[in-house]
Formats: C-alpha cells, sequence, structure tokens
C-alpha cells in the first residue's frame, strides 16, 4: 500500500460503513460484472472475513498513509451518495472538455 501512496496524486477512500460493505457483497452476488471475467456465485467467507476485520485493520493502515503524504489529493466518501456526486461532477466536466 505504501507504494501506491508514494505513487499516486489522488487518493480516493470509500470510507464506507461495515454493514454497508456487507449488503453491498451479497447484492453483486450472482451478478456479471465488467469489471471481473467469472460470476461470484458463492459466498467467499474469507473476503467476508477480510471485509469485516477491515475497519480495525486495513482502515488505520489508509488513515496512517493519508497522514504521512499531506501532498496528495484526498477524497474520503462516507457513502455511495457522496461519492456518485463527485463522480457525476466529473461526467459534467467532461461536457466541457
Amino acid at each position: 500500500m505504501d507504494s501506491r501512496f508514494q505513487a499516486c496524486d489522488t487518493v480516493m477512500f470509500l470510507d464506507y460503513p461495515l454493514q454497508v460493505c456487507l449488503t453491498g457483497i451479497d447484492n453483486r452476488r450472482g451478478k456479471a460484472r465488467p469489471d471481473m471475467p467469472w460470476v461470484e456465485d458463492e459466498i467467499d467467507q474469507e473476503f467476508i472475513d477480510f471485509v469485516k476485520a477491515f475497519p480495525e485493520t486495513g482502515r488505520e493502515q489508509i488513515i496512517s498513509l493519508i497522514d504521512q503524504f499531506p501532498d496528495k489529493k484526498v477524497y474520503i466518501f462516507k457513502n455511495r451518495h457522496e461519492a456518485d456526486v463527485f463522480l457525476e461532477g466529473l461526467a459534467d466536466c467532461q461536457d466541457i472538455l
């Protein structure tokens, strides 16, 4: 993760509540996705356990890295609506270009 922070100029952190993440995983099960060459039909307990542990493990690492790289542009989204509004704003900018 450190090398990724060193290489980037912008960080977008989807800091969603645990239940939102778990619900999203459940809602995506059995659906084709353009970013994956397979369809997840089964519950991946290892992944579920990773997501459940993330608030105490991975989240703290990301917050620490954000603090270590104050020169990076950082966007922290607390819910899907915030991220959607941000992305809509980017799409509006593309119309201008």
